[in-house]
């Protein structure tokens, strides 16, 4: 009759020592891997900026710059409204969007993008072939600044009417919406109009609106989030340009 193995023990559990670049050095694994586990190291303890700004840029093209200006700073570039807010839920340190965006989740500025001194910026109507009244248009493109509901308000708000809104997530995909006649007109940044009539052969005709809206700004989140705050103000040129601001205040 045959006996049963007696039962194995696990083995038990090592504890695995925390490796520091020291650690490295000692090792003799050379500069380039301590080098490497440093910046990963630092990586992980640096402030996270979330950033919702819409741009005439691409969206890895704006993110590259951030980061470039930024290098202590872990940055990411969000399209979408709904995906900046998860960031915010899912603990970034500091936001960077419209004043508006920021406004309407009832948070606190540390610092304002402006241009000589102004921290708001027009906005116009465009549209093919001819100027419209704000208060006669039916259907109006624009970028999902805050949502669906929450972009219908801010519209109805500029317009002093209630179009139905077409939303997309960057300035480029409003030009189809022209060119295929599915809106009566876009609500886009006055600055970014040049763009939309070096794009397109159309006829576009600009409508001066007499509402304002904010420049870019930047909230603090949570503890770490103040260190980004002097690192922005420093940041300027080009990427200021495309942001739309000629400095911080």
């Amino acid at each position: 009759m045959s006996r049963e193995p007696p039962p194995v023990s696990p083995a038990p559990r090592l504890a695995v020592p925390r490796l520091t670049r020291r650690h490295l050095l000692a090792a003799g694994l050379g500069g380039f891997a301590a080098a490497t586990l440093g910046s990963v190291l630092a990586h992980a303890s640096a402030p996270s900026l979330a950033v919702f700004v819409h741009v005439d840029a691409k969206l890895r093209y704006f993110q590259g710059l951030l980061r470039d200006a930024l290098p202590n700073v872990d940055v990411t570039v969000y399209s979408r409204f709904g995906d900046a807010i998860q960031a915010i839920d899912g603990g970034a340190n500091a936001l960077l969007a419209l004043r508006s965006v920021l406004e309407y989740q009832g948070l606190r500025l540390a610092l304002s993008g402006h241009v000589a001194g102004q921290t708001t910026e027009p906005y116009v109507l465009i549209a093919n072939g001819r100027q419209v009244e704000p208060k006669s248009v039916r259907r109006v493109g624009t970028v999902d600044l805050l949502g669906r509901r929450g972009t219908q308000q801010w519209v109805e708000r500029l317009l002093g009417a209630n179009p139905e809104v077409n939303r997309v997530t960057k300035f480029e995909d409003l030009l189809p919406m022209l060119q295929l006649e599915m809106v009566d007109a876009v609500l886009i940044p006055e600055a970014v109009a040049s763009m939309f009539r070096e794009k397109s052969r159309l006829p576009l005709q600009t409508t001066q609106l007499g509402a304002q809206v904010g420049l870019p700004a930047l909230s603090v989140l949570k503890a770490g989030g103040e260190r980004i705050v002097p690192a922005l103000s420093r940041v300027g040129g080009h990427l200021n340009h495309i942001m739309r601001i000629g400095g911080w205040q």
